[in-house]
């Protein structure tokens, strides 16, 4: 039987504070999504929450969000940690899928690895691309959102 979760969006970057955050549900209602914009969803999220922040689970999350104002020097330290991060990602959510199977493959992950790593040096800035392959086989590059390091 197919699950609903909550679909969220980026907000535009002009709207992003540290008050309102990066994301919104985007409509005045809330909109129920399926299939592999679930599972997209579902590891953005995880992948985006300060470890420990959770309280019904204190290891969800990862340590991404505290990338931002760090002393991180090199380009391969950065690559390291955020590739960490993108593995803790995929543990977790496959954590997930063994105790709440699905039966809709597209809202399984099968794998997500980091596909690129950009640093914008006029803007201290890092984007990060991750592919995200659901057990249906279906590929997406993700972006995540740009990220200020100072």
């Amino acid at each position: 039987m197919a699950t609903f979760d909550t679909y969220i969006e980026l907000l535009p970057a002009e709207e992003q504070s540290v008050l309102t955050g990066t994301y919104t549900y985007g409509y005045t209602k809330h909109l129920g999504i399926k299939g592999f914009q679930k599972l997209i969803n579902r590891w953005a999220k995880c992948f985006l929450t300060q470890e420990g922040t959770d309280l019904s689970d204190r290891d969800y999350g990862t340590a991404f969000i505290s990338l931002v104002g760090s002393n991180i020097t090199t380009r391969s330290d950065l690559a390291e940690l955020v590739q960490i991060a993108v593995e803790k990602t995929n543990n977790t959510l496959r954590r997930y899928q063994n105790a709440n199977p699905s039966d809709d493959p597209t809202e399984s992950l099968d794998d997500a690895a980091l596909e690129s790593l950009n640093i914008l040096l006029d803007s201290a800035e890092i984007e990060v691309f991750v592919r995200i392959r659901n057990q249906a086989g279906q590929v997406l590059r993700v972006s995540l959102p740009p990220t200020s390091t100072s």
